[in-house]
């Protein structure tokens, strides 16, 4: 497929939006029944056919990526815009290193179209950070890039992990610094203290790190306490002619303290490897793995 053709399919789906369709399955119908037979024949076209006509489909278009709301961003295209985010596509789609938000930052000042673009891709936010991780990084480094403290405090605001790299060996904040001369000064000087300031804060210990270690450094007293409590259990329980209860008592006793030892002889053995608590990300890779 070239771009003339992937055009066609963007102006037979603007077409579409001006006629009021929003039912998947009938915009779907129409895509098929209206575009040239040329068109429905490249690989693309079936590739696309294949994903059930995604709005967030990548079309590989003369070695290059497109993408439907891309497009309509590059185009200034609100009505478009609406259409497609209206209709379920997503703002965390990918062409090549651009998403929605790159393309619309790189055209504002002062463009009061892509402002009104902006401020609809913005009501998307909080689902682009939580949800696409790495176009969320495209948007983090080019609102950096450019300046932009409306997009860099939306993304705060949205909770964004700003602990990335512009890329390799090169922080945002430096990233930031090396574009202050090219932007708004102000606007990046704002940037830049809120990233000092991120830099210094020192990240909590976890919860399930402060689990674990708590219960290495106290399972001995924790130990000690429960055995004291059914050992006190047990000679109540024979005072009141309960030999059953209190030998049930000692057993649950026994049974405590052979568990800490087994742990502690674990724990002391060479041969066994002592892990600091991992991510959550990594606990998962690794129990998909042992399944």
């Amino acid at each position: 497929m070239n771009n003339s053709q992937f055009s066609e399919i963007y102006k037979k789906l603007k077409e579409i939006s001006t006629q009021g369709i929003k039912d998947a399955e009938r915009i779907n119908e129409k895509i098929e029944q209206e575009l040239e037979e040329e068109i429905k024949n490249t690989p693309e076209f079936e590739a696309w056919k294949k994903s059930g006509f995604s709005l967030d489909h990548v079309f590989n278009i003369d070695e290059r990526q497109h993408a439907l709301l891309i497009r309509a961003c590059q185009n200034s295209d609100v009505e478009m815009v609406k259409f497609l985010l209206g209709t379920g596509a997503s703002v965390n789609v990918i062409a090549g290193e651009d998403n929605p938000f790159t393309i619309i930052i790189e055209k504002l000042y002062g463009k009061e179209r892509a402002e009104s673009i902006l401020n609809l891709l913005l009501q998307k936010l909080t689902s682009h950070v939580q949800e696409g991780k790495e176009s969320v990084n495209l948007t983090i480094k080019k609102a950096i890039e450019r300046g932009n403290f409306k997009v860099f405090n939306e993304l705060k605001d949205a909770g964004a992990n700003f602990n990335i790299e512009a890329y390799e060996g090169c922080s945002l904040l430096k990233w930031a610094e090396m574009h202050k001369e090219c932007t708004n000064k102000e606007d990046m000087e704002k940037i830049i203290n809120h990233l000092k300031t991120a830099k210094n804060v020192k990240p909590s210990v976890s919860s399930e790190k402060s689990d674990a270690t708590f219960w290495s450094k106290h399972k001995g007293k924790i130990a000690l306490s429960i055995v004291t409590l059914f050992a006190a259990g047990a000679v109540t329980a024979f005072m009141f002619d309960l030999p059953i209860v209190a030998l049930v008592l000692v057993a649950s006793a026994v049974v405590t303290l052979m568990a800490i030892g087994i742990d502690k002889i674990r724990e002391n053995s060479p041969a066994t490897e002592v892990h600091e608590p991992s991510t959550n990300s990594e606990s998962l890779s690794r129990t998909h793995s042992s399944v």
